[in-house]
């Protein structure tokens, strides 16, 4: 069993002071590592660019790496730092020594993570490279790798819109999953998706960000001490998705398996992620400085 976790910053967020940020990822980054201490990675997405950190370490051992701590001063000093997702790897098929099979996993566009395991990703890869283009390939063991590339697929080749590829993608699948990705097409979106495997995720308000992890304790404790006001839980039930768009502060919510004829794809607008009736939705921006 792994661990996958992550940060977004709405649009408009109220954190001033970075180290704060930083003081959270290492916890919850060493937090996390009780799924799995043979590898770990972690991606800083900003809109320019997206940079990633992994090794075969500990998350313990790789946040006093050298990279580590410049990729923090670098993504998390002076830019406007769109999100953060991470991974930590119990590894089943694929060696760490080859940092391709370690999270976050790149498949061209798609730079994802994974919890679970997927029991079809070899048949997956052969039966996809004789039609699939010039950029299928496979670039290490790990089965986690079948999802990004069917991803990265449907979006770039196949060109269906975001919640279409990862439906189409998980009807393909055997196995288990939750997982975390973002592209390079639109770096102002996490896109969560699970089937039973479990994805907690909190939001904020008073500050303007969202936390996801494995598991509730994880961010619990990478909060202790620390006044970030009103928590509200964001239900990713079985079996479904949301994406996360922080440029516009808005989501969009989907089911992964729905009857035939029948489609649920909702964006909301802004205001989604406060508990509120429809009618009444507020901003989704924090509220005025004191109120929580």
């Amino acid at each position: 069993m792994c661990a996958i976790f992550g940060i977004g910053f709405l649009n408009g967020h109220r954190i001033v002071d970075m180290a704060r940020v930083r003081l959270i990822l290492d916890v919850l980054f060493k937090e996390s590592q009780s799924r799995g201490r043979r590898a770990s990675g972690i991606t800083f997405t900003t809109p320019h660019e997206i940079a990633i950190v992994k090794k075969d370490l500990s998350a313990d051992l790789l946040i006093s790496t050298d990279e580590y701590r410049d990729a923090c001063k670098k993504y998390m000093e002076g830019k406007r730092l769109v999100s953060i997702i991470g991974h930590c790897r119990y590894p089943t098929k694929g060696e760490p020594e080859d940092n391709n099979n370690n999270h976050p996993i790149v498949a061209r566009r798609v730079i994802g993570v994974h919890n679970g395991m997927i029991g079809n990703d070899d048949d997956l890869f052969d039966e996809y490279k004789s039609f699939a283009g010039k950029g299928w390939h496979r670039a290490g063991l790990v089965d986690s790798e079948i999802i990004f590339r069917l991803l990265d697929y449907y979006f770039y080749t196949d060109m269906q819109e975001p919640v279409d590829a990862i439906k189409t993608t998980c009807k393909n699948l055997t196995g288990s999953y939750a997982c975390a990705f973002v592209t390079t097409r639109d770096k102002y979106y996490i896109w969560l998706f699970r089937n039973h495997m479990p994805i907690s995720l909190m939001f904020y308000p008073k500050l303007g960000v969202v936390i996801f992890a494995s598991a509730k304790d994880f961010i619990n404790k990478s909060l202790y001490g620390l006044n970030l006001g009103r928590e509200v839980e964001i239900e990713v039930p079985t079996n479904s998705g949301i994406g996360i768009d922080l440029f516009n502060n808005s989501k969009t919510k989907f089911d992964l398996e729905k009857p035939v004829g029948v489609v649920k794809h909702s964006r909301q607008p802004a205001g989604f992620l406060v508990k509120s009736t429809p009618a009444t939705l507020p901003g989704i921006l924090p509220p005025p400085a004191g109120e929580e």
